[in-house]
């Protein structure tokens, strides 16, 4: 089913006004360094963002930092603010391991590994032992197929889901299907806040491990580690339960892959 006009339109502007009140903030590591983004007390979840400054040409790249409890069966973040037509970056558990893939979907089906973006998992990625934390320098990824990030705007809305409860078919493989996620949200990343002029000197800093590599591949892994991030949230709260508070997108249309 697609969508019609007029439910496109009145999910844009509900986004709007959930965004609104949802607003990304600065949260800082133990090393100093600041992601823009958002903690969702919930979920307990993090998505953080670095953006390179201002240039012209304009800088096709960034630093994110995903966070999740490690009992999570995936997690995933959406640069477009929804599923469709968005690049996403989904990642789970293998072990102690971070299995981590780019994805993209013109629907709600399947998302597919997504070739373009080059991915560097970067030191600090991997288990603390209640989380899983993967962070990672992503270049030629301010535009994909049916959208874009502007870094210069106030503000793009992205999003997040994540399936709590549902590991995905194999852990090992960053090609593995997975099932729909049981609860997403959005938030508003001021894109000036997530602007840093050290940037070049915070990517030596989170230089990667050796044995993290360095491709234009749409998937990779990164080894367990011990990382003192103070953005993974201090209380994990895994549960054998799926959070009640499901939040439905209004236009948004529900699928085997759910609505993002």
């Amino acid at each position: 089913m697609k969508f019609s006009r007029a439910l496109v339109v009145a999910g844009f502007y509900s986004l709007i006004n959930l965004v609104a009140g949802q607003s990304s903030t600065q949260i800082c590591d133990a090393n100093g360094i600041c992601f823009e983004g958002y903690q969702d007390p919930t979920l307990d979840t993090f998505v953080g963002i670095i953006l390179p400054p201002l240039t012209t040409p304009p800088s096709t790249e960034y630093i994110v930092q995903l966070v999740a409890p490690i009992s999570y069966g995936w997690t995933g973040a959406s640069m477009g603010g929804q599923m469709a037509d968005s690049l996403l970056f989904v990642f789970w558990p293998s072990g102690d391991d971070v299995v981590f893939s780019s994805r993209w979907t013109d629907g709600y089906v399947q998302p597919l590994l997504y070739a373009g973006p080059t991915v560097t998992m970067l030191s600090g990625s991997g288990s603390n032992g209640t989380h899983l934390i993967a962070t990672f320098r992503c270049q030629n990824c301010t535009s994909w197929d049916g959208g874009s990030i502007d870094p210069s705007g106030s503000s793009q809305v992205l999003a997040y889901a994540t399936s709590t409860d549902t590991p995905v078919d194999d852990p090992t493989n960053p090609a593995s299907n997975f099932t729909e996620h049981n609860d997403f949200n959005f938030f508003g990343l001021v894109t000036a806040n997530a602007i840093s002029s050290d940037y070049q000197s915070i990517l030596s800093k989170l230089s990667p491990p050796s044995s993290a590599p360095t491709s234009s591949a749409p998937s990779s892994s990164a080894p367990s580690s011990s990382p003192s991030h103070t953005s993974a949230p201090s209380s994990p709260s895994p549960s054998s339960t799926s959070p009640s508070h499901t939040t439905s997108a209004s236009g948004a249309e529900q699928t085997k892959y759910g609505q993002w």
